[in-house]
């Protein structure tokens, strides 16, 4: 991995920059507000789109779209139910296009109906074979599953079709399924000279690799804006949740997952991998 300018998600939704490490984090008060707002941008989002279903002026690849637009909210509101009515009405519609059926897969994961994910997973893969989004949710159903070998291969496949920033995390993915497969860690990492290796997400691949202590990794989790610190913070309590796992430091990792889980950011892939993470840790509790 030769180039690691890669931004945080939350700068390219939000915008913003990453503070430098130590930057104060924004109060309770903003945090709470901040959540609010994501809530209610996904709920407009349903009514945009169930707007544009009711008002039967749009048909064919038109109305799909907005069923899928509709599911997508609903899916980020963890209305997985509806989310899945709305993608198999985009589906019937429109049963050619491979996004359709990626969405439901990922609705279905999160509802933990993993063998109609798989299904659907299967179809794009049909459609093509290449496509990084659906090998790399084959490797998060398999890990979802402790199924950790598969899921390194999935992982290193979507690897090989993705972009620089989906290689980069589809990397770190590759190396959490050999970790907890009870391998080493496959990260090489090497930045250009002169780069910052504070630079995200540097720091993830040196923690997991053991290069920084989890108060360095900490130390440059820092956003001034209230939504890119939640979103900043979903996927660095995610991946801590991760490290600690690896180290059989349960309880540790069950306070990382569920700080991840309490930022609310219900669009990213962490926040449902968080909270997949608890369920195992209550289920082998008992």
């Amino acid at each position: 991995m030769a180039n690691w300018r890669i931004v945080i998600r939350a700068v390219v939704l939000c915008g913003m920059m990453i503070a430098a490490p130590g930057f104060a984090a924004p109060d309770q008060t903003s945090l709470v507000r901040a959540k609010q707002i994501m809530r209610s941008g996904f709920q407009s989002g349903v009514e945009a789109a169930s707007r544009e279903i009711e008002s039967g002026q749009f048909q064919g690849q038109r109305l799909a779209a907005a069923y899928r637009a509709r599911g997508v909210n609903q899916s980020h509101l963890l209305v997985y139910d509806k989310a899945i009515e709305d993608f198999s009405n985009a589906i019937e519609i429109d049963g050619f296009n491979p996004q359709y059926y990626q969405d439901r897969a990922i609705a279905y994961l999160r509802a933990r109906e993993f063998s109609k994910a798989d299904t659907d997973l299967e179809m794009v893969l049909g459609l093509d074979r290449t496509n990084f989004s659906a090998l790399r949710e084959k490797g998060r159903a398999a890990f979802y599953r402790g199924d950790y070998a598969p899921a390194e291969g999935f992982f290193l496949q979507a690897s090989r079709s993705a972009d620089q920033e989906g290689m980069v995390y589809s990397m770190l993915w590759v190396s959490l399924a050999a970790q907890r497969a009870g391998k080493a860690s496959p990260l090489n990492i090497t930045a250009p000279s002169g780069q910052d290796r504070s630079q995200w997400p540097v720091p993830v691949a040196e923690l997991l690799k053991g290069s920084i202590s989890p108060q360095q990794y900490l130390a440059q989790a820092d956003a001034a804006n209230p939504r890119a610190y939640l979103m900043l913070q979903c996927e660095v309590q995610f991946y801590l949740g991760q490290y600690y796992l690896t180290k059989g430091e349960k309880d540790l990792a069950r306070q990382s997952f569920s700080a991840a889980v309490e930022t609310g950011v219900t669009d990213f892939m962490e926040y449902d991998w968080a909270l997949r993470e608890l369920e195992v840790l209550a289920a082998v509790a008992r």
